[in-house]
């Protein structure tokens, strides 16, 4: 069993990182101002499942693969900014058009919207690194490794749906001011998109 002060430090590293806007977070954000937090519960366990596979294909060793062939894990990480910046600039268009048509477009019911979840954790291949590379800061040696990292791996899916789900369920309070304001809020959804998708294509490039 980890010690409590690890445990600790593990749920808080991982509340942060969860609390930070990222393409997930700022999907449940964007879904659950325009359409409610219920109808954004798709987008949030869409965003579980894709961590859940992520997670295990860097416990199966896809990881280690993509890792060590530097071509095809750019490859990945381009075409996940590329996503992201799809997103960035279609949230830019929706400013332009108004709520209603947002409101529309985006409610396209339950299979899709959970598909946006795990297409978008999918997005940042780098989710794989977070797994490779984060997790093994919190092993101790002298234990179960797997047994260790399913526990880690619970925690941060329990954390981020606990996350996830004060963001879905009080956004409705703002939503009033959201709607009033629903083109400097979708501009600056969209750019942060497409900072984030700068970021990532820079970073994959380095």
């Amino acid at each position: 069993m980890m010690l409590a002060s690890t445990l600790l430090t593990y749920f808080l590293t991982c509340a942060v990182a969860a609390a930070t806007p990222g393409p997930g977070t700022i999907s449940v954000i964007t879904y659950s101002a325009f359409l409610g937090w219920r109808r954004t519960l798709p987008v949030i366990l869409g965003i579980q499942v894709g961590m859940l596979a992520m997670a295990g294909l860097a416990l199966s060793g896809v990881a280690a693969v993509l890792i060590s062939s530097p071509l095809l894990f750019v490859t990945l990480q381009l075409v996940g900014a590329l996503y992201i910046a799809y997103l960035g600039v279609s949230s830019i268009r929706y400013a332009r058009q108004g709520v209603e048509i947002i409101a529309q477009h985006d409610d396209s019911g339950n299979w899709r919207n959970f598909r946006h979840g795990a297409v978008v954790t999918f997005a940042s291949p780098k989710t794989l690194l977070f797994f490779t590379s984060f997790f093994p800061v919190f092993i101790d040696p002298t234990k179960s490794a797997l047994s260790q990292m399913l526990l880690l791996l619970a925690l941060l899916l329990l954390i981020t749906l606990l996350v996830h789900l004060v963001y879905a369920y009080f956004m409705k309070y703002l939503k009033d001011i959201l709607v009033r304001y629903s083109y400097t809020f979708n501009v600056v959804v969209g750019v942060t998109f497409i900072s984030l998708a700068v970021y990532m294509g820079v970073q994959s490039l380095k």
